[in-house]
């Protein structure tokens, strides 16, 4: 099974690129983009029966991380806007010290505060690690 997953990537992947590339490296950077989710989604079909995983569970494990990660987006996205025009070092700097990982952590630590709606005795979440913040 992981040749023939790695046969598929090996086919789709390289097929996007060599289209998103006719527009520079944004256009691979899209592709990458575009074609990656539907990656994954293929790679997800094809494992998580063999390891005894069901979508829902594996939904719910990646929840908090995949959360956290769209709060950042959306208020870097928001501090950029706000953001006077400014060299790109200290630019860099704000959008990192204010959304980059600190708003990250935050979301993730308030998303999982009840351990993310899974329990760590789960046989699911045994078999799909991620980051579980536990508060006192």
């Amino acid at each position: 099974m992981g040749a023939q997953t790695a046969a598929i990537g090996a086919l789709l992947l390289p097929a996007a690129f060599l289209m998103g590339v006719k527009w520079g490296v944004e256009g691979l950077a899209w592709a990458w983009v575009a074609v990656w989710p539907l990656f994954l989604l293929i790679t997800a079909a094809r494992s998580l029966p063999v390891i005894g995983l069901s979508w829902r569970d594996w939904l719910g494990a990646i929840l908090p991380p995949v959360s956290a990660a769209v709060a950042m987006a959306l208020i870097v996205g928001l501090v950029d806007r706000l953001l006077p025009p400014l060299a790109p070092l200290p630019h860099l700097a704000l959008l990192t010290a204010t959304g980059g990982g600190g708003l990250w952590c935050l979301a993730l630590v308030l998303r999982a505060r009840d351990g993310g709606g899974c329990d760590p005795y789960d046989p699911a979440v045994t078999k799909v690690r991620y980051l579980n913040v536990r508060l006192p």
